[in-house]
């Protein structure tokens, strides 16, 4: 009797121990992951607060005009400065709609740090983009950043205190 009590006393620990690693294990791949989010926000936030984001985003958001595809396409042509405002905006905008659609960073993220300038951006720019998307024959242009737009005017409908 007292062999079989040595031997379920063993099963018990090493199942124990088991159930310990594991936990331990879920719990160090949560804190991995809420620092690699971090990372993520930081790197992000860096981008979206230097002086030439926000140069970049004035001069291509707010001060220019342009009704159509054309003369989208011309100022585009014929402007360096704009050119590369255009560019940058689009890369970031696109990428950050990428690592939303692929769940790499939270929908609540974009809602609280740039959720103002995301929205203004894709509403300035889809007008264009959607015709260009016809003119150029890239129907996939802009397609992650009016992804990321529709999934923020999904989360800030679901949490008006968000709306901008």
């Amino acid at each position: 009797m007292r062999m079989l009590d040595i031997e379920t006393l063993t099963i018990v620990l090493t199942g124990a121990s088991v159930i310990v690693a594991v936990v331990y294990g879920i719990l160090t791949l949560r804190e991995t992951n809420r620092a690699r989010q971090a990372e993520l926000y930081m790197a992000i936030y860096e981008k979206a607060s230097a002086p030439e984001f926000y140069e970049a985003y004035d001069l291509y958001v707010e001060k220019s005009k342009w009704n159509n595809f054309t003369e989208y396409w011309e100022m585009y042509q014929n402007d360096p400065n704009f050119r590369t405002a255009a560019n940058q905006l689009h890369a970031f905008y696109e990428g950050l709609g990428v690592l939303v659609k692929e769940n790499l960073l939270s929908i609540r993220f974009i809602a609280l740090f740039v959720g103002n300038m995301t929205r203004r951006f894709w509403e300035k720019v889809r007008g264009h983009i959607q015709e260009g998307r016809k003119v150029v024959g890239i129907p996939r242009w802009g397609s992650e950043t009016e992804y990321l737009y529709n999934e923020l005017m999904r989360y800030i409908e679901k949490h008006p205190e968000l709306k901008t």
